[in-house]
C-alpha cells in the first residue's frame, strides 16, 4: 500500500484534501518455482522445474523445464529434454508451446485457443483439437467437476490427443520436500498409467509411471516464492 501525505499551505488546502484519498494497492504477479528430482529405476537422472505465474485477471502460466540423462559406464544411453509453456484461464488452456527432444526424436508444438477449439501445430502440421483438453504435464488438477471420469488429453511432448481418464484414490500421508502432510492421490490413464499426488493448492508434488519397462518418478524437493 502506498501512503501519500500533503502539507497544507495557503489556498492549496482544499485541493490537497481532495487528493489525499488512499491510493489502491498495486499487486504484482504471483510467482512460484517448484523443483523436482527425477529417478529412473531408483537412480537419479535429472531434474524438472516448473515456474508458475498467476496474474490478477486469473490467468495462470506454467513454464516447465526437464533435463534427464541416463548413463551406463559413462556412456549416455538415454536423454530427454523438454521446454514448454502453457497458459490457462477459467479452467481452459489458452496457449501452449513446447520443444521436446525424446532420445533424438524431436517435436515442436504450438497451440492457441481458437473458435471451436485449440489450433495446434505439430512439426508444421496444423489441426484443431478440443478446447477442454488437459495437458500431460499434469502440473495442476483439472476443475473439481472433471476429477473422476473420462478426460481428453493433450500430450505435452508430441502434441497427440487421446482419450484419457482420471480417478481419485483418496488422500495419503507423505513426506514431500521435508514436510509431512496429506496429499490427494489420483490415477491417470493416457499415454501411460500415471499415479500423481497433489497438494492443497491442487498442484503436483509427485508423479510415478512405467515406460518401456522402467519405473520413472518425479518428486518435489523445493518450493520458492
Amino acid at each position: 500500500m502506498v501512503c501519500l501525505s500533503y502539507r497544507s499551505v495557503g489556498g492549496i488546502v482544499f485541493l490537497c484534501t481532495a487528493l489525499s484519498a488512499v491510493a489502491p494497492e498495486v499487486r504484482g504477479d504471483e510467482i512460484e518455482t517448484r523443483e523436482f528430482a527425477a529417478k529412473i529405476d531408483g537412480s537419479p537422472v535429472g531434474s524438472y522445474r516448473m515456474t508458475i505465474t498467476r496474474k490478477e485477471d486469473g490467468t495462470v502460466t506454467m513454464a516447465g523445464e526437464t533435463d534427464l540423462k541416463s548413463t551406463k559406464l559413462g556412456i549416455t544411453i538415454f536423454h530427454y529434454n523438454y521446454r514448454g509453456t502453457e497458459t490457462w484461464k477459467a479452467g481452459r488452456l489458452t496457449t501452449f508451446q513446447s520443444n521436446t527432444d525424446d532420445d533424438g526424436t524431436k517435436y515442436t508444438v504450438l497451440g492457441s485457443a481458437d473458435r471451436g477449439g485449440i489450433r495446434l501445430k505439430v512439426n508444421g502440421t496444423e489441426r484443431i483439437v478440443r478446447p477442454d483438453v488437459w495437458t500431460t504435464s499434469y502440473w495442476q488438477l483439472p476443475e473439481a467437476k472433471r476429477r473422476n471420469g473420462s478426460l481428453p488429453l493433450l500430450d505435452a511432448d508430441d502434441g497427440k490427443t487421446l482419450a484419457g481418464a482420471i480417478r481419485s484414490l483418496g488422500v495419503e500421508q507423505l513426506t514431500i520436500a521435508g514436510q509431512s502432510s496429506t496429499f490427494a492421490h489420483y490415477r491417470i490413464t493416457g499415454p501411460n498409467m500415471v499415479d500423481a499426488w497433489f497438494d492443497g493448492q491442487d498442484r503436483l508434488v509427485r508423479q510415478e509411471w512405467t515406460e518401456k519397462g522402467h519405473k520413472i518418478q518425479m518428486e518435489l524437493t523445493t518450493v520458492r516464492r
